[in-house]
């Protein structure tokens, strides 16, 4: 998954100088209200904080037309997703020692949307697709005593996730206005099989087409 990520990254990078007349290339920037959610099976009890907690996204977008009517929007974002373990979560490490126990975890992906355009309007479109997510700095804790030789330092969170983006967007001349909320449908515990975790993101954010500058004007 991560060499495809680097090859969608390098996508982007040589389209930024396309002159196709349907595609536009610009930069996002936004906020996140995000969380993980993950109830102890069997209780009522959660691993997690059920508030949201204040993140940021940023990245590159593509936009590609087919027609008036429909068209496609692939981007790579470095994505911020905050979350807090509560007090409850050290049963997670069994007989040993969870360092993240009620700590806030920053969790820094690259993420990949690839979100399909519906155009209601010149103006107004709403979007589907799959989202695709890497932890670039995966947060470990302790299977056994770290205090002793043979402690094993394991991940939280698996590498890997992906799920599904629904969106609205108003596309402003030059600049676009979106809202979105992000599900992730693969579980991202881990630590244990006695719970799944996903996450959960609503993002609200601007761009900007930086494709414009680039566009060859036709002589008269």
């Amino acid at each position: 998954m991560k060499r495809l990520l680097i090859a969608v990254a390098t996508l982007f990078v040589f389209t930024a100088t396309a002159q196709a007349q349907n595609l536009k290339w610009g930069l996002e920037v936004g906020g996140n209200l995000g969380r993980v959610t993950g109830n102890v099976n069997g209780s009522n009890g959660s691993y997690f904080q059920t508030s949201h907690t204040l993140g940021f996204q940023v990245g590159p977008y593509l936009e590609y037309q087919f027609s008036d009517l429909i068209g496609i929007q692939p981007e790579l974002l470095f994505n911020e997703l905050n979350t807090k373990f509560n007090s409850n979560s050290s049963s997670l490490a069994g007989n040993g020692t969870f360092e993240l126990n009620g700590r806030t975890v920053y969790l820094n992906l690259l993420s990949l949307p690839i979100l399909v355009r519906f155009n209601l309007t010149k103006s107004f479109s709403l979007q589907i697709g799959p989202q695709f997510d890497v932890i670039l700095n995966n947060t470990t804790f302790y299977q056994d005593n770290p205090t002793t030789s043979g402690s094993t330092a394991i991940n939280a969170f698996k590498t890997f996730n992906a799920g599904g983006t629904v969106a609205a967007q108003f596309d402003l001349g030059n600049w676009l206005v979106y809202g979105r909320f992000n599900l992730g449908l693969t579980n991202m515990n881990n630590c244990t099989q006695d719970s799944k975790w996903h996450k959960e993101e609503f993002q609200l954010g601007i761009g900007y087409n930086f494709s414009r500058f680039f566009k060859k004007k036709s002589n008269t």
